[in-house]
């Protein structure tokens, strides 16, 4: 449990004042992702339903992040948001996250990233 914690629910964060830090997800959010990750097994869906300000975006981004490592099928995640405020949020934070997932340093442009594609406002 101890390696799994670690190895798959913690993440470096890199901020935009070239602070890196370690965050270790909270319980619920481990429970959340390992929750999608056995929905994707069985090619079914699903969503996100947590309260304002409890990590919903850095959920999506490691069952993202694990998803996309996983051989079970999983090519893509889509994310919907209903505010342009949202999906720029979204951007920068996954941003933020992705650069240790695919460089290990941060360009801080989702361009560069491997793991965000398509991002569009409509």
């Amino acid at each position: 449990d101890a390696h799994e914690l670690i190895s798959q629910y913690t993440i470096l964060v890199d901020d935009q004042k070239s602070q890196k830090f370690l965050m270790v997800l909270r319980p619920y959010q481990i429970h959340a992702i390992r929750k999608i990750k056995r929905q994707a097994a069985l090619h079914e869906g699903g969503f996100i339903w947590h309260a304002t300000g409890s990590g919903k975006t850095i959920t999506s981004f490691v069952a993202t992040k694990l998803l996309a490592q996983n051989a079970i099928g999983v090519d893509r995640t889509i994310m919907v948001v209903d505010r342009t405020d949202l999906d720029a949020q979204t951007q920068d934070e996954f941003t933020k996250f992705a650069s240790e997932y695919h460089t290990g340093q941060t360009s801080r442009t989702s361009i560069s990233n491997t793991l965000i594609v398509g991002i569009q406002n409509k």
